[in-house]
């Protein structure tokens, strides 16, 4: 069997301990909280999680992931990530594909000690910490986004708005043909690689 270029999004790691906790500090199993999920579950999934808050004094995350592996979908062993990725460039945005695939690619050829993980809209990269992303924004253009700090914003690396709300990903590319894939989008990949092998 071929092995993926994925690795498992760290959104599970975090999923794997909140639910651990849980069970820890509830001292009751998963399948009891199962049990409890399908008492009070009228099959609006947000009612759902509101009603475990509420009523179970769970936190926001504790309901979400609960309600995640109720219905089957949490835990990395239903991670599927060529199954996301597909997801992402469906419909309109399927003439994208090509384009991401060139994207993967290129990032592969730096031979760098990265991991790939998709998630439902978009395909985050780490390093140490998430240092990139992409997503298709729109059905002609896929958006690729750097931890780029103090970088000057310019017509090619735009501003996210991440800068002003303390999120990781500040400055981003957009990219629309595969000559955008180019030798600028290489300086910024690397800088941001760079700026994330600091951060050790």
């Amino acid at each position: 069997m071929k092995q993926s270029i994925y690795s498992l999004h760290p959104a599970y790691a975090m999923e794997e301990a909140i639910i651990n906790n849980l069970i820890k500090k509830s001292g009751r199993s998963l399948e009891e909280w199962y049990k409890t999920a399908k008492k009070i579950d009228s099959g609006d999934e947000r009612q759902l999680k509101t009603d475990l808050i509420k009523q179970e004094k769970l936190s926001t995350n504790q309901a979400m992931f609960l309600v995640e592996r109720y219905k089957g979908r949490g835990g990395a062993e239903n991670y599927n990530p060529e199954a996301l990725v597909n997801s992402l460039f469906t419909g309109s945005r399927i003439d994208l594909r090509p384009l991401y695939d060139k994207l993967i690619a290129r990032i592969l050829d730096y031979h760098l000690d990265i991991q790939l993980c998709p998630a439902k809209s978009v395909v985050s990269i780490y390093g140490n910490l998430l240092f990139a992303n992409l997503k298709p924004t729109t059905k002609t253009r896929i958006d690729f986004g750097f931890a780029l700090r103090n970088e000057k914003f310019t017509d090619k690396l735009k501003d996210t708005g991440g800068y002003a709300k303390n999120d990781k990903i500040t400055h981003r590319m957009e990219i629309r043909t595969k000559s955008d894939v180019n030798s600028f989008f290489d300086s910024c990949f690397m800088a941001a690689y760079k700026l994330d092998l600091e951060s050790k």
